[in-house]
């Protein structure tokens, strides 16, 4: 497979996508910990990262069934829509406790876009 047949590959698409979805979420990543500092205090960052990853892990239990009964295209454009209302209700909600359950979705729906990529390749 020559470089430019390579380029037109829907194989390549997904790799660009997967490095422009994992751009999005190294941003946030790099903020989060300051910015929840602010709004829970010091001390409970960590239960917050705790409590976010046990939601992922029942995600990541969910993912097969969701895959069955929906398919991964659905999955993944209804994971990805949610995203990006996820990012803007952060952005713009000014509500502390709904910026705190946004804040702990992002992680769980970054999960399944990432493991429908992984299907898809």
């Amino acid at each position: 497979m020559s470089l430019l047949s390579f380029r037109k590959s829907t194989l390549f698409k997904l790799y660009i996508l997967s490095f422009i979805l994992a751009f999005t979420s190294a941003i946030p990543a790099y903020v989060n910990s300051s910015f929840l500092k602010s709004l829970v205090g010091e001390q409970a960052i960590g239960m917050f990262y705790a409590i976010g990853s046990v939601l992922t892990l029942f995600v990541l239990v969910s993912i097969p069934k969701l895959l069955k009964r929906y398919g991964n295209y659905k999955v993944i454009l209804f994971s990805t829509i949610l995203y990006l209302i996820d990012f803007l209700a952060l952005a713009f909600i000014p509500n502390i406790l709904f910026v705190l359950f946004f804040f702990l979705i992002t992680g769980s729906i970054a999960t399944i876009i990432y493991f429908s990529l992984d299907v898809f390749i």
